[in-house]
């Protein structure tokens, strides 16, 4: 019996042996298969970067003003556009799916819930920021039981970057799906995306999703102008579809860029109170020059539609994705309550 129980510890042994070495050898095959975002260009040179995701060039869709983003019941576009009440155009799901390029958040202090969004498999290039850099988000604690109504903030168009190497900036609020598989976002633009641009500032509405993307025309703005950008439920339609108004606004000049979502599936539970994104940036100085910070400020989060309820338990918390080499001084301030402010470092 001596004999056997210590042949018995001799086999129980191996086996966690092994089974410590297959573990090891995933987490390194893990670890290979984490592309950086350098290397996701490299093979898909043909694609095109979009707020949060690399995709195919015709899976981007631009829509005029007033058009209506169509979204089914399993929460992904169904590939119509209306426009007046009727349908103009039906677009295709895109062939491949989309490449998030988001990379894996540090949170700042804050416990993070359920809802938020997951990691990404993006490998960190200590050299060069591509993807989100620094946020101010929120979510409901119970996903399940309702929508967020309606996210306004406000932000000031910041200077331009000092040095100019092909970089490209997003500046955005809005609201996010729990499994993070669409995005309602107002956008402030620096830079040549899909919708176009370029050396200059420019506001547009996206609505993100894996195998659609849609944008409205970009409309110029002036470093210095005030940026409003809200998404709200406007109007419950027939039966239990929402209708969504992103609006991206410059109240200094009047420009104006929006496009209506029409979505009879899908919840929108994460809120972002301010996101700085940027791809190919290098240096500290191709970052936005506006002393070294932008503020969203006027931050009100609702719900209970039609009511428009201001939820006063909101507490924005700040995280930082990534970046974090170049030590460009990246941080985030956010503040409770209602018309808090949220400060993004860099």
């Amino acid at each position: 019996m001596k004999y056997f129980h210590s042949s018995s510890q001799i086999i129980h042994k191996r086996v966690l042996f092994i089974a410590a070495m297959f573990l090891f050898a995933s987490g390194i095959l893990n670890a290979q298969q984490a592309k950086t975002h350098g290397q996701i260009v490299a093979a898909h040179p043909d694609w095109v970067q979009v707020p949060g995701e690399i995709i195919r060039p015709e899976c981007v869709h631009q829509i005029p003003l007033g058009a209506k983003v169509e979204v089914g019941e399993d929460g992904s576009p169904t590939g119509d556009v209306s426009l007046k009440g009727q349908v103009f155009a039906h677009f295709n799901a895109c062939s491949d799916n989309a490449i998030i390029t988001r990379s894996t958040l540090r949170n700042l202090g804050h416990t993070p819930l359920p809802c938020q969004h997951p990691p990404c498999k993006i490998g960190v290039e200590p050299d060069v920021i591509n993807g989100w850099v620094e946020g101010a988000t929120w979510c409901l604690a119970d996903p399940c039981t309702q929508n967020l109504d309606e996210m306004y903030g406000e932000w000031t168009v910041p200077n331009k970057p000092s040095e100019n190497n092909g970089q490209l900036i997003y500046l955005f609020n809005g609201l996010e799906s729990p499994s993070s598989e669409g995005i309602l976002q107002p956008v402030l633009q620096y830079g040549s995306s899909p919708a176009g641009g370029g050396y200059s500032w420019a506001i547009a509405s996206w609505a993100v999703f894996p195998n659609y993307v849609y944008v409205s025309p970009l409309a110029s703005v002036n470093p210095g102008d005030e940026i409003v950008g809200y998404t709200v439920l406007g109007g419950i339609l027939s039966g239990n579809t929402l209708a969504w108004d992103v609006i991206a606004y410059d109240s200094s000049t009047g420009a104006v860029s929006g496009i209506d979502v029409s979505s009879s599936g899908g919840q929108w539970q994460t809120a972002l109170a301010g996101v700085l994104e940027v791809y190919g940036v290098n240096t500290c100085s191709e970052l936005p020059f506006s002393g070294g910070y932008t503020q969203f400020v006027n931050n009100q989060l609702y719900d209970g539609y039609p009511s428009y309820n201001y939820m006063s338990d909101v507490s924005w918390f700040g995280e930082i994705y990534q970046g974090l080499g170049l030590k460009c001084g990246f941080n985030v301030a956010a503040g409770p309550g209602y018309g808090s402010t949220a400060t993004l470092y860099y």
